[in-house]
């Protein structure tokens, strides 16, 4: 029996201790932008951790707007930890709090090839849902304290 080296698995293969403590260990941090037209994050904050796997990747992220921040005419994007696949884009899900007021589900779209997330708010006002992009004023106007959370999985590029 093969021992596995990270470049696939085949019918046979073992994996060592040191290996599946990597596959299964914490995930890394990294520090996602903040970009969009007139977007600045301020005295906000902003944090990201992600985990890959092979050409796997798990990310998670969270901005938290501050009295600072700059809010502009979108449409609001956010770094990926690393750029997907060339072959197809990938869709993420997350919500939005308004703090003290409302919440919003958020849909997070990558494109193939590509390291930056495009932000839309679901839209419920006619016969079905739509995405809008995320603005100054989309879902909602944005103040200090309001928060963005997103997650999901995607292929990456190597």
């Amino acid at each position: 029996m093969g021992t596995f080296a990270g470049a696939g698995w085949i019918t046979g293969d073992t994996i060592p201790a040191s290996e599946l403590n990597t596959l299964s260990g914490a995930w890394d941090t990294y520090t996602p932008s903040v970009g969009g037209t007139g977007f600045a994050l301020g005295n906000g904050t902003i944090s990201g951790r992600w985990k890959k796997v092979g050409r796997v990747v798990a990310f998670s992220l969270q901005i938290t707007w501050g009295s600072t921040s700059t809010y502009g005419a979108g449409p609001l994007t956010v770094s990926a930890p690393t750029a997907g696949a060339s072959t197809h884009g990938f869709r993420f899900s997350g919500f939005i709090d308004d703090t003290g007021a409302s919440s919003y589900d958020l849909a997070g779209f990558l494109p193939a090839g590509s390291s930056t997330i495009t932000l839309y708010a679901f839209n419920s006002a006619g016969t079905h849902t739509t995405l809008a992009a995320v603005t100054s004023t989309i879902p909602h106007t944005w103040a200090n304290t309001d928060v963005i959370r997103l997650n999901g999985v995607y292929e990456s590029s190597t």
